[in-house]
């Protein structure tokens, strides 16, 4: 009798059985994500801690190897080692677990100096799961428990058997793909006997149920492959009964997966646990931990587990993957053509032929807007292009300064004046005293020329609506013509850029103000858009284009499926840009800005056909975007 008061003793000091439990390893569950779940782990479960929380889950383990080493109170140590095999007849598995507390003084009186005696239980399980039919798995576990208290000594054993229902059901309210399992064990079936002094004790039978769904949880996409995942959220009931007892003992448990990788877990029975499990993408490794808080005991627990096999069936309801196969072909399409855009434009840079890089690798960044290098060549690529344009300028200058001809020698200076160097003050003074040594005629003809290409040039940014090009051009053309007969032209010519460009300035900001009053975002977004491309350096542009893309930003809600549409749209217009089909790229890009305006990969692929002469685009104060 004296050993069974200390047994029950050192069980509830070890933390190894709650207050009601028999005084066996069986009252203490292995693996942390059980732990975590508390008795609605019944239901859950499908990995080698089966053999104890419910032999049915074998079915689902697939081949896997699961071990813990749990440190408990004052030198007391808690370990499980399980393995499941699947085969053809099943799932074969076999576990051992051990409970084991050292250096206890035992003393036969008060006086008594005592002496040092240890107490260990293990359990030794060989179980077998299998499925039957689309919906159910039965299994059973074989126990062998082996128990050593001071010396005395005995073995006993036992069996358990348990059931397994699992089955989807179309949508209900919020659950989508909800999958509904339900588990249902009978421990210590064959119960064991053990007889440790002169009292034997038979271990109780006991009765766990548990009831739990699944169901999807946020949706989570992927542009770089394409798909959609959803995670997965668990919610669970399971209930306990000792043989003989009256009481019932309920428990709650919940787990929500992100992106079947990352999982967070909550139980709540006689006292609560939480808990966080991380598994590799393959599902080979995971690693779980739970903490528990229970009556005289607070653990830390920590379970380790390889998955050498997959299971034989895959659950009816795993975390979902939507493959838009189109979109796959769509974006390695444009990555295909970027990359070869890219090579081509790298060889043409390095043979300094910069002009014709700066096209190549302007392509190969809007095929590959993900791709940094092609993006930041691409940017080198057109400093490098400008630097050279300067220097054969220069170059020009001094080849016809050196020959005499100072009407040559005017036009490369007035070339060179739109480029605003850094002695651009010099070059103009120089262009200014170079006009004086030209005759009249001569001054008037190459003054016309350069009006000419100039006028040409304004008149081509305007209708792109790059105002703040034209602008400058505009101030160029008459600062260089200020000494000549075009000079009144000049003047004329710049006055007029300068109204136009403000008209259009004001019918934007206009259509700007009418869209934001109206509700109507996504038109403000696009005229925003063109004000920012038209005054690209411009504060007020651009705080215009920021307060209309945080309006959007709150009316726009794109589905998964959506963005992944809309990615989709931007593939297929680059390519159809790289393809020289203007008109194909432009109806893309006019369906994909009708879903999302704010795109900022359509916004550089927008401003590089306008600045190719692809698209025109005008605000009005009633109409839209044309």
């Amino acid at each position: 009798m004296m050993t069974n008061i200390l047994f029950n003793f050192l069980m509830l000091y070890l933390g190894a059985r709650p207050l009601y439990a028999a005084p066996t390893i069986l009252s203490q569950s292995p693996g942390a994500q059980g732990a975590a779940l508390g008795r609605a782990a019944v239901s859950v479960v499908q990995d080698p801690t089966a053999l104890h929380w419910n032999p049915a889950g074998l079915a689902g383990a697939g081949g896997a190897v699961t071990g813990e080493h749990q440190f408990l109170y004052d030198g007391a140590r808690y370990d499980f080692i399980g393995l499941t095999v699947p085969s053809r007849l099943g799932t074969f598995g076999m576990g051992a677990l051990q409970l084991y507390r050292g250096d206890i003084t035992a003393r036969a009186a008060i006086d008594d100096p005592g002496s040092q005696v240890s107490a260990s239980q293990a359990d030794y399980m060989a179980g077998f799961g299998r499925g039957f039919g689309e919906h159910w798995a039965a299994g059973g576990t074989f126990n062998m428990i082996s128990s050593d208290f001071a010396g005395y000594k005995d073995r006993g054993f036992g069996a358990d058997a348990g059931a397994r229902y699992e089955s989807p059901s179309d949508d209900l309210w919020l659950l989508g793909r909800p999958l509904w399992s339900a588990g249902a064990v009978i421990k210590n079936l064959l119960a064991p006997r053990l007889k440790l002094d002169s009292d034997p004790e038979v271990l109780p039978r006991e009765l766990r149920g548990g009831v739990s769904v699944s169901f999807d949880g946020f949706s989570r996409v992927s542009l770089t492959a394409g798909s959609i995942r959803k995670d997965r959220a668990m919610l669970g009931v399971g209930l306990s009964k000792l043989v003989g007892e009256t009481e019932l003992r309920l428990g709650l448990g919940a787990s929500y997966t992100l992106q079947d990788v990352l999982t967070l877990r909550f139980g709540l029975d006689e006292g609560f646990a939480v808990g966080v499990g991380f598994k590799t993408a393959d599902g080979r490794f995971g690693v779980d931990y739970a903490l528990e808080e229970r009556p005289l005991a607070k653990n830390h627990r920590f379970t380790l587990t390889y998955r050498f096999i997959k299971p034989v069936t895959a659950p009816a309801a795993p975390a979902a993957e939507v493959q838009d196969e189109e979109y796959a072909r769509a974006k390695g399409r444009s990555e295909g053509l970027g990359a070869e855009a890219f090579a081509r434009g790298q060889e043409l840079f390095k043979a300094q032929h910069y002009e014709e890089a700066v096209e190549s690798l302007s392509s190969a960044a809007l095929l590959k807007p993900e791709d940094r290098e092609a993006r930041e060549l691409y940017r080198r690529s057109v400093e490098v292009r400008e630097r050279e344009e300067i220097r054969n300028l220069r170059k020009e200058l001094d080849r016809q300064a050196s020959a005499g001809d100072t009407a040559e020698t005017y036009r490369m200076l007035s070339k060179l004046l739109r480029h605003k160097t850094a002695d651009h003050e010099y070059l103009l003074d120089l262009a200014r005293r170079i006009s004086e040594k030209l005759d009249a005629d001569a001054l008037d003809a190459v003054s016309a020329k350069i009006m000419a290409a100039g006028a040409e040039d304004i008149r081509e940014a305007l209708a792109r609506g790059l105002d703040a090009e034209a602008l400058s051009d505009a101030v160029w053309l008459e600062s260089v013509a200020a000494s000549t007969q075009t000079a009144a032209a000049a003047r004329k010519l710049s006055a007029e850029t300068a109204r136009q460009a403000k008209e259009h300035r004001a019918r934007l900001e206009r259509a700007i103000a009418n869209a934001r009053k109206s509700g109507q975002h996504g038109r403000a977004l696009l005229a925003a858009f063109s004000l920012s491309r038209s005054y690209p350096d411009d504060a007020a542009a651009g705080r215009a284009l920021d307060g209309a893309r945080r309006d959007y930003a709150d009316t726009l809600r794109l589905s998964p499926k959506d963005r992944i549409y809309v990615r989709k749209l931007y593939y297929l217009a680059a390519v159809a840009w790289s393809k020289k089909d203007a008109e194909r790229a432009r109806d893309l890009l006019d369906e994909l800005r009708r879903r999302d305006a704010t795109d900022a990969d359509a916004a550089a692929l927008m401003d590089a056909m306008v600045r190719a002469g692809a698209v025109y685009e005008t605000f009005n104060d009633n109409g839209g975007a044309q």
